[in-house]
C-alpha cells in the first residue's frame, strides 16, 4: 500500500531557505534513487517565510522503513541540523493510501468524493452507475418498486444518480 509523508519545517532564518533546499539536491536524488521510491519534494513556502513543504510518496511501508534506515535519510537530517528551526511545528505525519484515482472525471469535472468500486471475478476494478428514479409504491395487492416509465403514476420522486 503506498504510503505518503507530508508536512512541513519552519526555519528560523527564513533568507536561508533557498540554500537549505539547494545544498540538499544530492540528498534528495539520492533518496529519489532509492527503491520504491515514487515522489520525494522539499519546496519553498512562497506565502509563509521560512516554511519548507516536505511531500514524500512510497510503495510501501517497507520501502519507507528501508528510507528511514538509509545513509540518505541520516545525511538529510545532519544536512538540516546546521539551521535553526522553529518550535511549535507540527509533525511531519504518513498517510496509507487505501485508494487513489484522478481528481478530474472522464468529462473533466473535478470530483472531491471517490467512486465506489466492485471488484469482479478477475479483481479489476469497475465502476457501475445507474441512474435510479425508483420509489416504493404500495397498492393493497403488492408492494412494489416504480421506475420511471413503467406505467406506475403519481411517481415524484427525482432521479439520482447511484454508484454501485
Amino acid at each position: 500500500m503506498t504510503v505518503v509523508i507530508s508536512g512541513y519545517i519552519e526555519f528560523e532564518a527564513h533568507e536561508d531557505v533557498p540554500e537549505i533546499i539547494r545544498s540538499a539536491r544530492a540528498h534528495i536524488e539520492g533518496a529519489l534513487a532509492e527503491e520504491g521510491c515514487i515522489a520525494y519534494a522539499w519546496t519553498q513556502d512562497h506565502l509563509t517565510e521560512g516554511r519548507v513543504w516536505v511531500y514524500e510518496e512510497w510503495t510501501s511501508s517497507d520501502t519507507l522503513s528501508a528510507h528511514l534506515n538509509s545513509h540518505w535519510y541520516r545525511d538529510m537530517g545532519g544536512h538540516l541540523a546546521q539551521f535553526a528551526r522553529k518550535g511549535g511545528t507540527p509533525p511531519i505525519k504518513k498517510y496509507r493510501v487505501d485508494r487513489e484515482e484522478p481528481v478530474y472525471d472522464s468529462s473533466g469535472v473535478a470530483q472531491g468524493q471517490f467512486t465506489d468500486w466492485l471488484e469482479d471475478s478477475s479483481l479489476e476494478r469497475q465502476r457501475w452507475t445507474l441512474s435510479v428514479c425508483a420509489v416504493a409504491v404500495l397498492d393493497r395487492r403488492e408492494s412494489r418498486m416504480g421506475f420511471p416509465g413503467d406505467g406506475i403514476s403519481g411517481l415524484k420522486q427525482p432521479c439520482q444518480n447511484v454508484i454501485l
